[in-house]
């Protein structure tokens, strides 16, 4: 019974996983469109003010979820750091 409940958590993680994978491939083919208008402007890939908008959303998604700010934190630094090699 033990093992067919840890299985079935497992299951379940693979499958968010995956979702999150997807999710990440979606946010970075945005990103790609955004770095094709911002050349087309002629405007700067680093754009802080939006970072800074974007992390405030992050610290109250995570408090909301009672998720740890600073593995949050980290998550979105490398999503923002690979969005921004996608542009």
């Amino acid at each position: 019974m033990k093992n067919q409940l840890l299985a079935k958590f497992r299951a379940k993680i693979d499958s968010l996983d995956k979702d999150l994978l997807k999710i990440i491939a979606k946010r970075m083919n945005f990103s790609k469109k955004i770095g094709r208008l911002k050349q087309k402007d002629k405007s700067k890939i680093k754009d802080a003010k939006r970072e800074e908008t974007i992390e405030k959303k992050w610290e109250k998604f995570s408090q909301k979820k009672h998720l740890n700010k600073n593995f949050t934190q980290k998550i979105l630094k490398i999503i923002l750091t690979e969005s921004k090699k996608c542009q």
